[in-house]
């Protein structure tokens, strides 16, 4: 069942669910990306067919709209599309990962890609009752349908691809959801426990990138 969650409206320039000593969970290793320690991952033998990945987004976005024009945005999450809409890089279809640093950078080299990536959050997030440019449930109230590994790989991705707006919304959004949906308890999918998500920090170097995720 959603959790359906009607919160009051913060005052402006408030911050949003901040950790507190009392819900700060525990430190969690964070896994780096994958070809940091997987060699064989670092040389791709063929670069990434960003087409490819354009074509899947552009299928599931134009979706997204006729579901969100009839009113019925929070069924997109009723579908399975997490590998090509939020690339990772050990999702379980390997032919949509980044394998390496330069995967990325030709990714965010496309700028109608990228535009449709952070649109493709930012209306995730909305079918949750999430404002992801405000970082802050929608007026509608939350609405979280989960699945907890859903939130764990629209962040990882974001982690990964330097997003940095987007990735601190998104985490928000996970300490709301722990805090009043879940009762405190761990994101997990099935026994693996996802809180890592909640722990992600972008490294020195890609917060550069912090102001491309507001557009």
């Amino acid at each position: 069942a959603a959790c359906r969650c009607r919160m009051a409206e913060p005052p402006a320039g408030a911050a949003l669910a901040p950790e507190s000593p009392r819900s700060r969970s525990p430190p969690v290793a964070v896994r780096p990306p994958l070809w940091e320690h997987r060699a064989s991952l670092s040389t791709p033998t063929r670069p990434l067919d960003v087409t490819a990945f354009k074509d899947k987004q552009g299928a599931c976005l134009a979706r997204w709209r006729k579901l969100r024009d009839a009113g019925c945005l929070a069924d997109l999450h009723d579908a399975h599309f997490d590998w090509w809409m939020f690339p990772i890089d050990d999702g379980s279809r390997p032919a949509w990962n980044v394998r390496c640093e330069a995967d990325i950078r030709r990714l965010r080299a496309d700028s109608s890609w990228l535009l449709g990536y952070r649109l493709a959050v930012r209306m995730c997030a909305r079918a949750w009752g999430w404002d992801a440019r405000a970082a802050r449930p929608a007026r509608a109230g939350l609405r979280w349908t989960g699945p907890d590994v859903r939130l764990a790989k629209i962040v990882r991705s974001l982690w990964l691809f330097g997003e940095a707006p987007l990735l601190a919304s998104m985490q928000a959004l996970a300490r709301v959801v722990q805090r009043d949906c879940k009762g405190g308890a761990a994101f997990r999918y099935g026994r693996v426990v996802l809180d890592e998500l909640l722990h992600m920090r972008l490294p020195p170097g890609k917060g550069e990138r912090a102001g491309e995720g507001r557009k």
